[in-house]
């Protein structure tokens, strides 16, 4: 079994957030509390007290744990009564999907996947912005963002078939001093003939 790379839980049966948890994610500056990051929203990475537990921890190619805190919103993972979902990335799987994370450097900035990719998830940990996917059926720049109820953004991003390529100086995917991480997904391979 491979470790997962991100993993991203959501209450089923009541309004609650996408709490989101990334292996490359930057550690708290706060001993003894951990970042997270929330699909649907901006924040680079949110820290609760340090007597709050991380809302996903402990993770494992086999398990994880998800504590109740309450700190960013009430239903956010593991509140008693409530159903959730939780999705997983696998962290690096050969040919097929790669979590990782790069520095912005407000030029151009080349993410070796090491695979054709077909779509990519990206993520400023170091300040507030948009998340943005793209994908190799809309075309370049063309950025959806899970956490805006918008129409798609030009925002500078090309896949190819090695990696990606962020260039300008968008705080969503290439700011100069902010690191990012990502989740990577290939195309699949053409059929046999």
């Amino acid at each position: 079994a491979a470790d997962p790379g991100m993993i991203i839980c959501k209450p089923t049966n009541a309004e609650g957030s996408w709490m989101v948890w990334h292996k490359d994610l930057p550690a708290s500056p706060n001993a003894g509390s951990s970042p997270w990051l929330v699909l649907n929203d901006t924040d680079s990475r949110s820290f609760g007290p340090v007597s709050d537990p991380y809302p996903i921890s402990n993770v494992t190619d086999t398990s994880f744990t998800v504590t109740y805190s309450g700190t960013f919103d009430s239903n956010s993972v593991n509140k008693g009564g409530q159903q959730y979902i939780a999705y997983l990335w696998a962290a690096d799987t050969a040919n097929v999907i790669k979590c990782g994370t790069y520095n912005g450097n407000n030029t151009t900035s080349n993410v070796a996947t090491g695979f054709d990719t077909q779509w990519v998830l990206i993520k400023n940990t170091t300040t507030r912005s948009n998340w943005s996917i793209y994908d190799d059926k809309r075309g370049a720049n063309a950025a959806l963002n899970p956490n805006l109820s918008t129409t798609e953004n030009n925002v500078p991003c090309t896949l190819s078939s090695t990696g990606f390529t962020v260039t300008g100086g968008s705080d969503a995917v290439n700011a100069l001093g902010s690191q990012y991480i990502y989740v990577a997904i290939a195309a699949p391979p053409p059929p046999a003939a």
